[in-house]
Order: structure tokens, then sequence, then C-alpha cells
């Protein structure tokens, strides 16, 4: 993850976390329309990749220590277009919504529906890097 901090500091941009990723895992293998089991209902498509920054870390860290002590940091530049949905929830974007504000945006910055900032990736070829950090794991 240092090396992602340094190219923070001399290029830009920010840092969002995600916890609970496998060690290897590429921006490749990354399913952006991976459907949210916890959140779905009969014949909905809430889901994606949900990524906090600094505010909310402490979320991907708790999901990270409930699954492989993971968290990677995804470096995203300064240019990236990012939109803010405000006023509402971010946790049930459909497939449909994040593919019609992915024609237009990168992420999307918002709140879940207990008011902590989280970011829908919407475009993965933006990421400029990628660092993984361990925590303990929760027995």
């Amino acid at each position: 993850m240092e090396d992602v901090r340094k190219k923070a500091q001399e290029e830009g941009g920010i840092i969002l976390y995600h916890g609970g990723l496998p060690d290897g895992i590429t921006i490749e293998e990354i399913d952006l329309d991976k459907l949210g089991s916890q959140q779905n209902k009969k014949n909905r498509t809430y889901g994606g990749f949900y990524l906090t920054d600094e505010s909310s870390k402490h979320w991907s860290e708790r999901y990270a220590s409930e699954r492989n002590g993971n968290i990677h940091g995804f470096l995203i530049p300064d240019s990236s277009r990012i939109v803010e949905i405000e006023g509402s929830n971010i946790d049930r974007l459909s497939q449909e919504e994040r593919r019609e504000l992915a024609k237009h945006y990168d992420i999307i910055k918002g709140k879940d529906v207990l008011g902590r900032v989280q970011y829908v990736l919407l475009n993965k070829n933006i990421v400029s890097a990628i660092g993984i950090e361990k925590i303990d794991i929760k027995k």
C-alpha cells in the first residue's frame, strides 16, 4: 500500500478502500456488476463495487476483518469524473442506473442507509494503482 500512497502524493488523486478481496486480485477480475446478496429482493439488480474513503475506511476494515484480513486501496486520479448523489442513499442503485451513470461518470459518491460515505466504481479503467494491506481477522 505504501507504493500507492507514494504515487498519490506525487501525482495526486484519492485512495479508496475495499475490504475482503483475494490477495492477488487484479483490476480486470473485479466485477462492477456483482449483485449484492444482502440487499437484493426478488426481481432487483442492486449491487456494484463499493469503496470507502478515509472518513469511512473503518467499514472496509470491518469487512476485511470478517473475511480474509485484506484491505485493497485503489488510486483514483483527480481527473476522474465523479458525481455526488445527495439526499438519498446509494446502496440500492440498480444495474440499469449504474450503467446509465457510467455513460457520463467514472465514480458515484454518496452515502449508505447509515449515513456512511461510500463510492461506487463505474469505470475500472481509471484506477491508476492498487495496493494491499493486512489487518487482524476476527475469530
